[in-house]
Protein backbone atom coordinates (compact mmCIF):
# COMPACT_ATOMS: atom_id res chain seq x y z
CA UNK A 1 0.00 0.00 0.00
CA UNK A 2 1.58 3.65 -0.74
CA UNK A 3 1.84 5.55 1.74
CA UNK A 4 -0.87 8.10 0.60
CA UNK A 5 -3.57 5.50 0.30
CA UNK A 6 -2.29 3.71 3.69
CA UNK A 7 -3.13 7.67 5.91
CA UNK A 8 -6.13 7.51 4.15
CA UNK A 9 -6.94 4.74 5.79
CA UNK A 10 -5.50 5.91 8.82
CA UNK A 11 -7.46 8.68 9.05
CA UNK A 12 -11.11 6.07 8.03
CA UNK A 13 -10.06 4.14 11.15
CA UNK A 14 -9.38 7.09 13.15
CA UNK A 15 -13.24 8.02 11.99
CA UNK A 16 -14.67 4.67 12.85
CA UNK A 17 -13.17 4.07 16.21
CA UNK A 18 -11.80 7.16 17.38
CA UNK A 19 -8.29 5.47 18.15
CA UNK A 20 -5.71 3.66 16.67
CA UNK A 21 -2.52 2.18 18.44
CA UNK A 22 0.72 2.24 16.49
CA UNK A 23 1.34 -1.72 16.93
CA UNK A 24 -2.02 -2.86 15.34
CA UNK A 25 -1.91 -0.68 12.44
CA UNK A 26 1.47 -1.54 12.04
CA UNK A 27 0.26 -5.42 11.61
CA UNK A 28 -2.87 -4.11 9.63
CA UNK A 29 -0.52 -2.12 6.92
CA UNK A 30 1.98 -4.82 6.71
CA UNK A 31 4.63 -2.01 7.77
CA UNK A 32 7.40 -1.06 10.47
CA UNK A 33 6.24 1.03 13.36
CA UNK A 34 8.30 3.61 12.30
CA UNK A 35 6.69 4.00 9.24
CA UNK A 36 3.74 4.02 10.80
CA UNK A 37 4.76 6.65 13.26
CA UNK A 38 6.22 8.93 10.41
CA UNK A 39 2.51 8.52 8.93
CA UNK A 40 0.74 9.36 12.18
CA UNK A 41 3.81 12.75 12.83
CA UNK A 42 2.99 13.72 9.35
CA UNK A 43 -0.67 13.56 9.72
CA UNK A 44 -0.75 15.33 12.82
CA UNK A 45 1.60 18.10 11.55
CA UNK A 46 -1.03 18.76 8.95
CA UNK A 47 -3.89 19.08 12.05
CA UNK A 48 -5.39 16.40 10.97
CA UNK A 49 -5.08 14.04 14.39
CA UNK A 50 -3.40 14.28 17.91
CA UNK A 51 -0.53 12.09 18.13
CA UNK A 52 -0.48 11.19 22.05
CA UNK A 53 2.32 8.09 23.51
CA UNK A 54 1.50 4.67 21.25
CA UNK A 55 -0.92 5.97 18.60
CA UNK A 56 -3.64 8.83 17.82
CA UNK A 57 -7.11 10.00 19.03
CA UNK A 58 -9.54 11.66 16.66
CA UNK A 59 -8.88 14.80 16.47
CA UNK A 60 -11.89 16.66 18.36
CA UNK A 61 -13.57 18.63 15.73
CA UNK A 62 -14.61 22.01 16.05
CA UNK A 63 -18.37 23.11 16.87
CA UNK A 64 -19.95 22.79 13.61
CA UNK A 65 -24.20 24.27 13.08
CA UNK A 66 -24.08 21.84 10.01
CA UNK A 67 -26.42 18.95 10.78
CA UNK A 68 -26.09 17.35 7.75
CA UNK A 69 -22.39 16.28 8.40
CA UNK A 70 -23.56 15.25 11.87
CA UNK A 71 -25.85 13.12 10.79
CA UNK A 72 -23.27 11.51 7.87
CA UNK A 73 -20.74 10.92 11.28
CA UNK A 74 -23.14 9.28 13.33
CA UNK A 75 -24.92 7.14 10.57
CA UNK A 76 -21.03 5.72 9.54
CA UNK A 77 -20.86 4.45 13.34
CA UNK A 78 -24.39 3.25 14.00
CA UNK A 79 -23.80 1.55 10.26
CA UNK A 80 -20.49 -0.03 11.69
CA UNK A 81 -20.69 -3.74 13.26
CA UNK A 82 -24.74 -2.47 12.96
CA UNK A 83 -25.93 -6.06 12.99
CA UNK A 84 -23.79 -6.87 15.89
CA UNK A 85 -24.73 -4.22 17.68
CA UNK A 86 -28.66 -5.01 17.01
CA UNK A 87 -28.09 -8.48 18.59
CA UNK A 88 -26.35 -6.65 21.43
CA UNK A 89 -29.38 -4.75 22.13
CA UNK A 90 -31.51 -7.08 22.15
CA UNK A 91 -29.79 -9.35 24.64
CA UNK A 92 -28.94 -6.51 26.86
CA UNK A 93 -32.60 -5.54 26.96
CA UNK A 94 -33.40 -8.86 28.40
CA UNK A 95 -31.81 -8.35 31.21
CA UNK A 96 -34.20 -5.68 32.42
CA UNK A 97 -36.92 -6.33 34.41
CA UNK A 98 -40.15 -5.04 35.35
CA UNK A 99 -40.73 -1.66 37.61
CA UNK A 100 -36.93 -0.78 37.39
CA UNK A 101 -34.95 2.24 36.75
CA UNK A 102 -32.64 1.71 33.83
CA UNK A 103 -29.64 4.40 32.87
CA UNK A 104 -28.70 4.50 29.15
CA UNK A 105 -25.80 5.76 28.13
CA UNK A 106 -25.43 7.75 24.58
CA UNK A 107 -23.63 5.71 21.53
CA UNK A 108 -24.89 3.62 18.84
CA UNK A 109 -25.36 0.56 20.69
CA UNK A 110 -26.99 1.83 23.73
CA UNK A 111 -29.69 2.84 21.10
CA UNK A 112 -29.76 -0.26 20.02
CA UNK A 113 -30.56 -1.42 23.23
CA UNK A 114 -33.17 1.58 23.35
CA UNK A 115 -34.80 0.03 20.32
CA UNK A 116 -35.18 -3.57 21.89
CA UNK A 117 -36.64 -2.21 25.34
CA UNK A 118 -39.85 -0.33 23.10
CA UNK A 119 -40.70 -4.61 21.94
CA UNK A 120 -40.26 -5.92 25.49
CA UNK A 121 -42.97 -6.67 27.31
CA UNK A 122 -42.29 -4.56 30.51
CA UNK A 123 -44.11 -3.22 33.59
CA UNK A 124 -43.79 0.36 34.28
CA UNK A 125 -39.72 0.66 33.56
CA UNK A 126 -38.12 4.06 34.13
CA UNK A 127 -35.37 5.36 31.46
CA UNK A 128 -32.81 7.64 32.45
CA UNK A 129 -30.70 9.49 29.68
CA UNK A 130 -28.41 12.09 28.27
CA UNK A 131 -28.55 11.41 24.11
CA UNK A 132 -31.17 13.04 23.27
CA UNK A 133 -31.91 10.52 20.79
CA UNK A 134 -32.09 7.94 22.75
CA UNK A 135 -34.59 9.74 24.92
CA UNK A 136 -36.56 10.71 21.41
CA UNK A 137 -36.70 7.15 20.71
CA UNK A 138 -38.31 6.06 23.68
CA UNK A 139 -40.75 8.88 24.06
CA UNK A 140 -44.33 7.28 23.88
CA UNK A 141 -43.41 4.23 24.40
CA UNK A 142 -46.53 2.90 26.58
CA UNK A 143 -44.54 0.38 29.58
CA UNK A 144 -41.56 2.96 29.58
CA UNK A 145 -41.08 6.67 31.30
CA UNK A 146 -38.68 8.32 30.34
CA UNK A 147 -36.16 11.07 31.50
CA UNK A 148 -33.80 13.19 30.06
CA UNK A 149 -30.89 14.63 31.52
CA UNK A 150 -30.35 18.15 30.14
CA UNK A 151 -26.81 19.98 29.43
CA UNK A 152 -25.00 21.52 27.17
CA UNK A 153 -25.59 18.88 24.08
CA UNK A 154 -21.94 17.60 22.53
CA UNK A 155 -23.35 17.82 19.04
CA UNK A 156 -21.13 14.52 18.50
CA UNK A 157 -23.39 11.93 20.03
CA UNK A 158 -26.55 13.81 20.37
CA UNK A 159 -25.47 13.74 24.14
CA UNK A 160 -25.50 16.59 27.14
CA UNK A 161 -22.51 17.15 28.50
CA UNK A 162 -21.00 19.66 31.68
CA UNK A 163 -21.49 19.67 35.31
CA UNK A 164 -25.34 20.16 35.04
CA UNK A 165 -25.49 17.16 33.20
CA UNK A 166 -23.21 15.40 35.76
CA UNK A 167 -25.33 17.20 38.87
CA UNK A 168 -28.26 15.69 37.37
CA UNK A 169 -27.17 11.72 36.97
CA UNK A 170 -26.24 12.26 40.39
CA UNK A 171 -29.83 12.65 41.60
CA UNK A 172 -31.17 9.62 40.38
CA UNK A 173 -30.38 5.70 41.29
CA UNK A 174 -30.50 3.06 39.03
CA UNK A 175 -30.92 -0.67 38.80
CA UNK A 176 -29.01 -1.04 35.93
CA UNK A 177 -26.51 1.14 33.39
CA UNK A 178 -25.83 0.37 30.11
CA UNK A 179 -22.76 2.22 29.44
CA UNK A 180 -21.05 2.08 26.27
CA UNK A 181 -17.10 2.71 25.35
CA UNK A 182 -14.69 3.26 22.35
CA UNK A 183 -12.04 1.22 24.03
CA UNK A 184 -12.05 -1.58 26.12
CA UNK A 185 -8.96 -3.14 27.51
CA UNK A 186 -7.84 -4.89 30.38
CA UNK A 187 -4.87 -2.82 31.41
CA UNK A 188 -6.77 0.73 30.62
CA UNK A 189 -10.51 -0.29 31.33
CA UNK A 190 -13.21 1.60 29.23
CA UNK A 191 -12.31 4.46 27.70
CA UNK A 192 -13.42 7.30 25.28
CA UNK A 193 -12.51 9.38 22.21
CA UNK A 194 -14.48 12.26 23.50
CA UNK A 195 -13.86 13.79 26.93
CA UNK A 196 -16.94 15.85 27.73
CA UNK A 197 -19.28 12.78 28.08
CA UNK A 198 -16.90 10.98 30.33
CA UNK A 199 -17.61 12.59 33.26
CA UNK A 200 -21.47 11.91 32.69
CA UNK A 201 -20.94 7.95 32.25
CA UNK A 202 -18.63 8.15 35.11
CA UNK A 203 -21.29 9.29 37.73
CA UNK A 204 -23.89 7.27 35.90
CA UNK A 205 -22.16 4.29 36.51
CA UNK A 206 -21.20 5.50 40.65
CA UNK A 207 -25.16 5.63 41.08
CA UNK A 208 -25.90 1.90 39.44
CA UNK A 209 -26.34 -1.15 41.22
CA UNK A 210 -25.54 -3.08 38.05
CA UNK A 211 -23.53 -1.76 35.26
CA UNK A 212 -23.18 -3.27 32.05
CA UNK A 213 -20.38 -2.92 29.12
CA UNK A 214 -22.41 -3.30 26.14
CA UNK A 215 -19.26 -2.81 23.19
CA UNK A 216 -18.84 -5.29 20.37
CA UNK A 217 -15.55 -6.90 20.16
CA UNK A 218 -14.03 -4.42 17.56
CA UNK A 219 -13.38 -2.19 20.34
CA UNK A 220 -11.74 -5.07 22.66
CA UNK A 221 -8.22 -4.15 22.78
CA UNK A 222 -8.67 -0.45 21.72
CA UNK A 223 -7.47 1.88 24.23
CA UNK A 224 -8.60 5.90 23.78
CA UNK A 225 -6.91 8.60 25.41
CA UNK A 226 -9.88 9.25 28.14
CA UNK A 227 -10.82 7.03 30.65
CA UNK A 228 -13.92 5.83 32.17
CA UNK A 229 -13.28 3.44 34.45
CA UNK A 230 -11.64 -0.15 34.85
CA UNK A 231 -13.31 -2.33 33.75
CA UNK A 232 -13.50 -4.39 37.07
CA UNK A 233 -16.35 -1.72 37.34
CA UNK A 234 -18.89 -3.46 35.63
CA UNK A 235 -20.72 -6.34 37.07
CA UNK A 236 -21.59 -7.52 33.24
CA UNK A 237 -20.27 -7.47 29.45
CA UNK A 238 -22.23 -7.80 26.88
CA UNK A 239 -20.40 -8.34 23.53
CA UNK A 240 -19.96 -11.20 20.62
CA UNK A 241 -18.18 -14.46 20.12
CA UNK A 242 -15.35 -12.78 18.65
CA UNK A 243 -13.93 -12.17 21.71
CA UNK A 244 -10.22 -14.54 21.97
CA UNK A 245 -11.27 -17.25 24.66
CA UNK A 246 -7.53 -16.18 27.02
CA UNK A 247 -9.39 -12.60 26.99
CA UNK A 248 -12.98 -14.12 27.98
CA UNK A 249 -11.18 -15.82 30.29
CA UNK A 250 -9.47 -13.06 31.81
CA UNK A 251 -12.82 -10.78 32.48
CA UNK A 252 -14.56 -13.69 33.98
CA UNK A 253 -11.70 -14.05 36.52
CA UNK A 254 -12.36 -10.25 37.66
CA UNK A 255 -15.82 -11.84 38.39
CA UNK A 256 -17.82 -10.10 35.08
CA UNK A 257 -20.56 -12.06 33.90
CA UNK A 258 -20.06 -12.01 29.85
CA UNK A 259 -22.94 -12.71 27.25
CA UNK A 260 -21.67 -13.10 24.15
CA UNK A 261 -23.98 -13.11 20.84
CA UNK A 262 -23.38 -14.47 17.62
CA UNK A 263 -21.73 -12.34 14.75
CA UNK A 264 -22.94 -14.52 12.12
CA UNK A 265 -25.62 -13.74 10.05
Amino acid sequence: MVSEARRKRILERLEQTGSLLSAHAATEFGVSMLTIRRDLDLLASQGLIQRVHGGAPARPREASRDTGSLEVRYTQRQSHEAEVKRRIGQRAAELVQDFETVYLDAGTTTLEVARALKLRSLTRIQVVTHAVNLAAELVGVAHIRVFCIGGEIFEESYATTGQVAVELVKRFSYDRCFIAGMGVDLASGITNGRVPEVEVKAAAMARAHWTYLVADASKWGVRTFAPIAPLSSVQAFVTDDRLPDSDAQAIRQLGISLHCVSHRV
